[in-house]
C-alpha cells in the first residue's frame, strides 16, 4: 500500500511540475563551457540544478573553438561532455561529424517557437532538425561618438552627409568607418539589397549550389559601398585594429561593430552611443549576420533525457535573465527579450533591433568557401581594381569552385 502511494505521489508531482523526470535517479552530467565568466555562471547555475534535482553537474572549462574537436576524440570513449556550447556557424560540420543529437523529440510540441526568437532557433537548425537551445545572440550595429555625432541619421543618405561634415583626413578624423576587408561586416548591405548567400531547397534546407552574390542586388550593394571610398569617407588600409584604435582615440564619428567592443570603448573614455544601422537608399534596412551561441546535447551522452532537462533549465526564462544580468549578453528567450529591463538597456537594445532585422549566418560547412572571395571582392571594388559588374559574378565562381573542392 505504501509503495503504491509513493508511486502515485511521484506521478502527481510530475504532473504539476514539482520535480522533473531526471530527478528519479542519481545521475551525473558533464558540461563544457568556455573559460572565464561563462564557467563561473555555469558553476553557480549547476548548484541550483543539483539542489533541485539531485543530479550532479560536473562543469569543465573548455574553449569554445576546441570543444568540437575534443568531443570527436573523447565522445566515443565515454569521456566527453553531455552538454557542449559554441557558436552556430560550427553546427553543420559538427552534425556531419556525428557529434550532436537532434533535440526536438525531448521537448513538448511548440516549445521552441513559444520560448525563443525565431531566427535564433533557425540558426541552431541544420537540415530541418533542431540541435540546440540558444543562450546568446549577437549582431553588429552602429556605435557612434556622441561628441562628434550627437545623433546618427535614420537613413544612409543623410548619414553620409553627417559623416562628411566630421571627416578631416588631415587630422586623422573620420565621420564613418567600416571594414571593407571582412564580409562579416559588409554582408548586411548585400542582403539588404536583395543578394543572398545560399538559396533554399523546397524543403527549407540550404541549397549550397545556388550562390546569390552575383545578382543585381549584390552589384548594387557593392556600388553603394564604393561610395564611401569615392566620397572620401573610408580610406585605404582600414582593418579591425585601425578602426578600433581610431574610435577609441575619439577620432571617428561612427563605426560598425559588435557589443564585444563596448567595454573597451568605455574604458577608453569614449562618450559612445549605439543605434541600429540606417535605412539603405532602396528603402530597406541592412540585414546583418546574426550569430547565435547554443548549448547542444552530445550524441554520445548516455543519459539524454537528463541532458535535455538540464538544457531546458539553463535556458529557461529565469536562468536566461540571470545569464543576461551576469554576462551582459543578449539572451534570445522571448520573455527576456521583451522585458522592461531589456527595453531600457541603451547599449543592448539597438543590437537587439538590428539582430531582429538580420539573418542567421549560414551554419553549413560550405560557408568556409565564401569568406575569402567575398572579402577580396570588396577590397578590389573599393580600391578601384575591379568593377562591381565584373567582380561579383567572379566571386560566385570562386565560391562555387571552393565548394566543389571541399567535396
Amino acid at each position: 500500500m505504501k509503495k503504491r502511494l509513493l508511486v502515485l505521489t511521484l506521478v502527481m508531482a510530475l504532473a504539476i511540475g514539482v520535480i522533473t523526470p531526471a530527478a528519479f535517479a542519481a545521475k551525473e552530467l558533464k558540461v563544457w563551457v568556455s573559460t572565464g565568466p561563462e564557467t563561473e555562471w555555469m558553476n553557480r547555475v549547476a548548484k541550483i540544478y543539483e539542489e533541485k534535482t539531485g543530479i550532479k553537474i560536473k562543469v569543465e572549462s573548455v574553449a569554445e573553438l576546441d570543444q568540437a574537436q575534443r568531443l570527436s576524440l573523447d565522445g566515443p570513449s565515454g569521456k566527453g561532455a553531455d552538454i557542449v556550447g559554441w557558436p552556430h556557424d560550427k553546427l553543420g560540420r559538427s552534425v556531419i561529424q556525428g557529434l550532436l543529437e537532434p533535440i526536438e523529440s525531448y521537448f513538448p510540441k511548440g516549445y521552441f517557437k513559444e520560448n525563443y526568437l525565431e531566427n535564433a532557433i533557425d540558426a541552431l537548425t541544420y537540415e530541418g532538425k533542431i540541435y540546440g537551445l540558444p543562450y546568446a545572440y549577437q549582431s553588429v550595429a552602429l556605435v557612434y561618438n556622441k561628441d562628434l555625432m550627437p545623433k546618427p541619421a535614420k537613413n544612409f543618405e543623410d548619414f553620409i552627409a553627417q559623416a562628411k561634415e566630421i571627416t578631416d583626413p588631415s587630422k586623422d578624423q573620420y565621420g564613418f568607418l567600416f571594414r571593407p576587408d571582412d564580409f562579416y561586416f559588409t554582408a548586411g548591405f548585400f542582403l539588404g539589397y536583395g543578394a543572398y548567400i545560399f538559396g533554399e531547397n523546397p524543403d527549407g534546407t540550404v541549397d549550397v549550389t545556388d550562390v546569390g552574390l552575383g545578382n543585381e542586388g549584390a552589384i548594387k550593394a557593392a556600388k553603394f559601398l564604393k561610395r564611401f571610398r569615392d566620397e572620401g569617407l573610408v580610406p585605404k588600409g582600414i582593418d579591425g585594429n585601425t578602426l578600433k584604435g581610431l574610435f577609441s582615440e575619439g577620432k571617428v564619428g561612427a563605426i560598425i561593430t559588435g557589443d564585444w567592443d563596448l567595454k573597451d570603448f568605455e574604458e577608453a573614455g569614449v562618450n559612445y552611443g549605439v543605434a541600429p544601422l540606417p535605412k539603405l537608399p532602396n528603402g530597406k534596412y541592412p540585414k546583418t549576420f546574426v550569430t547565435a551561441k547554443g548549448f547542444y546535447m552530445s550524441k554520445f551522452s548516455k543519459d539524454k533525457e537528463a541532458a535535455a532537462d538540464f538544457l531546458k533549465f539553463i535556458t529557461n526564462a529565469k536562468m536566461s535573465m540571470d545569464h543576461y544580468k551576469e554576462a551582459n549578453i543578449f539572451v534570445p528567450h522571448k520573455e527576456v527579450a521583451s522585458s522592461e529591463r531589456i527595453m531600457n538597456d541603451r547599449d543592448l537594445l539597438p543590437f537587439i533591433i538590428q539582430a531582429r532585422r538580420g539573418v542567421p549566418m549560414p551554419n553549413v560547412p560550405e560557408m568556409m568557401s565564401v569568406w575569402s572571395p567575398a572579402n577580396n571582392a570588396m577590397v578590389f571594388v573599393l580600391d578601384g581594381k575591379a568593377e562591381a559588374e565584373m567582380i561579383m559574378p567572379m566571386t560566385v565562381d570562386m565560391i562555387v569552385e571552393g565548394i566543389m573542392q571541399m567535396r
